[in-house]
């Protein structure tokens, strides 16, 4: 159950990074010499257990 649950909020705290990204690009839309960003996701190796969080 706790990996479920471990699992569900890194999903939604990767969400919110994309989020974050997409909310600064809009707000920046307009701005002189600014260049979007992108959010790069990995996949993590869970059976590795230096890869748990």
């Amino acid at each position: 159950m706790t990996f479920a649950l471990n699992a569900a909020l890194s999903a939604l705290g990767t969400h919110e990074k994309k989020l974050d990204v997409t909310a600064n690009n809009i707000a920046n839309l307009n701005t002189e010499g600014f260049k979007k960003s992108r959010a790069v996701l990995q996949e993590a190796n869970l059976k590795n257990p230096e890869n748990r969080g």
